[in-house]
């Protein structure tokens, strides 16, 4: 599983107001392998998705990636190769600075970028939100 999470881009996260209304959305993040294993993400200080997580931090998120559209001469032959893992967990903010300083750090890294350089905004930019995992399954169809 932490093969396809480190070959995906974007992670699914779907969370749920009080009165049970679903809510998904898509966000850049990193993975912190562990026990438990951790999501980092970034995000702006005030939205949706904070207010939501501040009433309820549990959370399910899927993370995927698209392999390969199969076509066939009849709709049901058509299918999709992809990888996939998903999972459940709660979502707190990370105060800390080091591992604040460590989440950016998995974030960059997942997307290529083994040594960020940051400026002086690292310590009052983004909120950093760490989803501790858990619950961890997969799929692929490849």
């Amino acid at each position: 599983m932490e093969e396809i999470i480190s070959r995906c881009r974007v992670c699914h996260l779907a969370l749920s107001s009080p009165e049970g209304r679903p809510y998904a959305v898509a966000l850049n993040f990193g993975y912190a392998p562990g026990d438990p294993p951790a999501l980092y993400f970034h995000c702006a200080r005030a939205g949706k998705k904070l207010e939501l997580l501040r009433q309820n931090p549990r959370c399910a998120f899927i993370i995927d990636r698209e392999l390969e559209l199969v076509t066939g001469p009849m709709a049901c032959d058509w299918s999709m190769k992809y990888e996939s893992v998903m999972g459940t967990g709660a979502i707190g903010l990370v105060a800390d600075p080091a591992e604040r300083r460590l989440a950016l750090d998995r974030i960059m890294a997942q997307y290529g970028n083994l040594s960020p350089a940051y400026g002086p905004e690292l310590s009052e930019g983004p909120l950093i939100l760490k989803l501790t995992i858990e619950e961890l399954t997969g799929k692929q169809n490849t």
